[in-house]
């Protein structure tokens, strides 16, 4: 019986692209290796790949014949998903061989690097990435980059956010973050491209830094009526002060249904060093007018975060009178969501469970 002859070989170029472009990530690094024409015929297709984390920690103590292997490599592509620990270096040559693919794009992207010692392998192995990653000239494609670390140098933070490919990156959620770091970041292009971001900080926000933003998820330290004031206050003499009113962006400029602020505070933002309620709606671009909207009722389900029992809701009217802009004050949270007027219950219902 003759021996059966390779069928994979002979097919079309364009046949095999298309085999190629509805493999999984881990099928096709396995097609990779076969042969030097599968190599180039895998590295010429797209591939988007649906979740990539790395998580840097601490090395325990272990006896010393148990090695350690402190980074951990989560990736998931439809419904696989694996994990994997690696040794510092081979996490740094693992990430490398992702992104060494231009034509991959990864959906959410988590980098977590923790720990408390500053002078650890940890932010040592920081450092050698963001070197290899200027040596080879890579741009991290990736659409949501979720970036977390206790490591507070004034400028890897900042130069690893550079290093992300400001063509595919769409919201970007960054953990512990300093103001010095926050004001250094928004002058960034990568900080300017994004539609959607979230931070959190122990110091104070500034409008000007999120202007262009139309999901905006931050947690600050507090917010008093003065900073209240600089989001809501309007003036139609001065262009620079138009500029940073966040609610002024919102209102007139043409953000779609569903876009929204959200700044949740520490301490409450209604307390007795003159951020009283009072002051703070004195403060309003037009009459402060509570109109008692009843989340409960909307939601039809129990509210458990700061929605629960809101002191101040209001709505009013945008330039594009197909929108209404809502907003509302609680005690731990400031807020404001472009709802559509015919469908005002449905976007509302959305952004609280969204925040939920």
């Amino acid at each position: 019986m003759p021996a059966p002859q390779p069928i994979w070989q002979h097919l079309p170029v364009h046949f095999k692209e298309d085999v190629v472009s509805k493999l999984d990530y881990n099928s096709r690094c396995k097609l990779r290796i076969c042969s030097k024409k599968d190599k180039n015929l895998v590295d010429s297709r797209p591939v988007i790949l649906d979740y990539l984390k790395y998580r840097i920690t601490e090395v325990t103590f272990h006896a010393l014949e148990i090695p350690q292997k402190p980074a951990e490599v989560t990736m998931i592509d439809g419904d696989e998903e694996t994990n994997r620990y690696l040794y510092e270096n081979d996490a740094i040559d693992h990430l490398l061989l992702v992104f060494s693919n231009q034509k991959l794009i990864v959906n959410s992207f988590v980098f977590n690097v923790w720990g408390h010692d500053r002078t650890g392998h940890q932010f040592k192995l920081f450092k050698k990435l963001l070197t290899k990653i200027k040596e080879r000239n890579l741009k991290l494609k990736v659409r949501n980059a979720i970036i977390s670390t206790t490591f507070r140098h004034k400028d890897q933070y900042i130069e690893f956010v550079k290093n992300l490919d400001v063509g595919s990156l769409i919201s970007m959620k960054l953990r512990l973050s300093t103001r010095c770091q926050l004001t250094q970041l928004s002058r960034t292009e990568q900080w300017k491209k994004v539609k959607e971001l979230e931070f959190e900080t122990r110091d104070q926000m500034d409008p000007k830094w999120v202007s262009h933003v139309e999901k905006l998820d931050a947690w600050v330290k507090s917010l008093n009526a003065v900073a209240i004031s600089a989001m809501i206050q309007v003036s139609f003499y001065s262009v620079f002060f138009l500029k940073t009113c966040l609610i002024q962006n919102f209102i007139s400029k043409q953000f779609p249904r569903g876009s929204y602020f959200s700044i949740t505070t520490m301490s409450p933002i209604n307390n007795s060093r003159g951020s009283t309620l009072t002051n703070i709606l004195k403060k309003f671009p037009i009459k402060a007018k509570n109109d008692a909207i009843k989340f409960r009722t909307i939601t039809r389900s129990p509210i458990k975060s700061h929605f629960h029992s809101p002191l101040h809701t209001q709505k009013i009217e945008m330039t594009d009178q197909n929108n209404v802009f809502l907003i509302i004050l609680c005690e731990t949270n400031f807020s404001g969501i472009v709802c559509g007027v015919n469908s005002f219950k449905d976007d509302l219902k959305k952004f609280i469970l969204e925040i939920e």
